[in-house]
C-alpha cells in the first residue's frame, strides 16, 4: 500500500533561510536553518510557521525578522490556520492540536478523543465558521465552537481510511484529496459524502481553486488535473515533470504556482492551462508558498527559501 503520509511528510519538510537569518526569543538566538518547518501560512499582516518540535514562529514584517512562540508541546507541527486575527489552530503528529485566541502569542493543547496517536496532516477554516482538522488513516474532525469542542465525523465512505492530504471548499462543495487517488465530495458542509472517480491511481498533495472558479489537483510524478464542472470530470494537463508537486498558491492577480522537488517551480498566468518551468540553482523541494503585503512572492523548501520574481 502506498503510504502517503510518509511521502507528504518527506517533501514538505521545510527550512526557513535566506528569509531571515535569525529567530529572537527574549535573549534566545535559534537558527532557521536549523529548523524543520511544514507549514507557512498568513495571518492579518503577520506570516507564521510551524515545524519540529513543537516550533511556531511568527514574522510582522514578511520575513525580515523572525520571533519564536513558545508551545505547549515538542511533537512536530504540520499545518497551522486561522479562522480570524485572533483565533487559530495548528495540528501535529501524536493527535496534536494546538490552539490560540490572541493572535498567536500564546497557544493551549486541546485534547482530541478518538486520534489514536496518529497524525493530523491539515485544517481549513469553513465559509460557515467551523474549523476542520484532519490526516492519517481518515481522520476528520470538526469545531462549530471557533476550536474549543471538536467531533469526528466520517468522511467519503464508511470505513473511509487513507490519509487525507487536503480539504478545500470551492463552489459550494467541500473537496477532500489524499492518499492513493483517494477523492471525496460533499455539497452539505461535510454533514454527508460520496466518493469521487479519480483520474489516477497516485496520491494527490493538494487542491486549489483557481481564480476563474476551476478546481486544480496535483501530486505525485508531476500529475495535475483540472475541473471545470465541480469534479464531476477531470481533464489532464501537461507539465513536462515527473517531479512530486508539493504545493500550490494562486496569487492576487490569479497567476498559479506549484513547487515541487528538485527546486522547481510550475507557473500559469491562464488559470492552469499550461504551465512553464522556473528552476532555482539549488536543487532543492518547496513545500510552502505564500504572497507578501507588497505582492512579493516568497518561498521555502527544504534548505532553501527566497523571493521569486514571477517576470523571469
Amino acid at each position: 500500500m502506498e503510504k502517503f503520509i510518509l511521502s507528504c511528510l518527506a517533501t514538505a519538510a521545510i527550512f526557513l533561510t535566506s528569509i531571515s537569518g535569525a529567530v529572537a526569543d527574549q535573549d534566545k538566538v535559534v537558527h532557521p536553518e536549523r529548523m524543520m518547518l511544514l507549514d507557512l501560512v498568513r495571518n492579518g499582516d503577520e506570516l507564521f510557521a510551524v515545524g519540529e518540535r513543537g516550533v511556531i514562529i511568527r514574522s510582522e514584517d514578511d520575513g525580515q525578522t523572525l520571533t519564536l512562540i513558545n508551545a505547549p508541546t515538542t511533537r512536530t507541527l504540520t499545518k497551522i490556520v486561522f479562522l480570524n486575527t485572533e483565533i487559530g489552530v495548528a495540528t501535529g503528529h501524536g493527535g496534536v492540536l494546538l490552539r490560540t485566541a490572541d493572535g498567536g502569542d500564546t497557544w493551549n493543547r486541546i485534547d482530541l478523543e478518538g486520534t489514536g496517536g496518529d497524525s493530523l496532516l491539515g485544517a481549513n477554516v469553513l465559509s460557515n465558521g467551523n474549523i476542520i482538522v484532519y490526516g492519517a488513516f481518515g481522520m476528520y474532525f470538526e469545531s462549530s465552537d471557533q476550536g474549543l469542542t471538536w467531533a469526528r465525523k466520517e468522511v467519503v465512505y464508511e470505513g473511509f481510511d487513507w490519509h487525507i492530504s487536503q480539504v478545500i471548499e470551492t463552489n459550494g462543495i467541500l473537496l477532500l484529496v489524499g492518499e492513493a487517488g483517494s477523492m471525496g465530495m460533499s455539497a452539505d458542509m461535510g454533514e454527508t459524502w460520496s466518493e469521487l472517480e479519480s483520474p489516477y491511481e497516485g496520491s494527490f498533495f493538494g487542491a486549489l481553486e483557481l481564480a476563474n472558479k476551476d478546481i486544480l489537483v496535483y501530486g505525485m510524478r508531476g500529475n495535475v488535473y483540472i475541473s471545470s464542472d465541480d469534479a464531476d470530470s477531470w481533464t489532464k494537463i501537461e507539465t513536462n515533470t515527473i517531479n512530486a508537486l508539493n504545493t500550490g498558491f494562486v496569487t492576487d492577480d490569479g497567476t498559479v504556482i506549484i513547487g515541487a522537488n528538485n527546486g522547481l517551480f510550475l507557473i500559469s498566468e491562464d488559470n492552469g492551462r499550461t504551465f512553464r518551468k522556473k528552476e532555482l540553482p539549488l536543487r532543492a523541494p518547496l513545500s510552502a508558498i505564500q504572497q507578501a503585503k507588497d505582492g512579493t512572492i516568497i518561498y521555502v523548501g527544504v534548505l532553501i527559501s527566497g523571493f521569486l520574481d514571477l517576470s523571469k
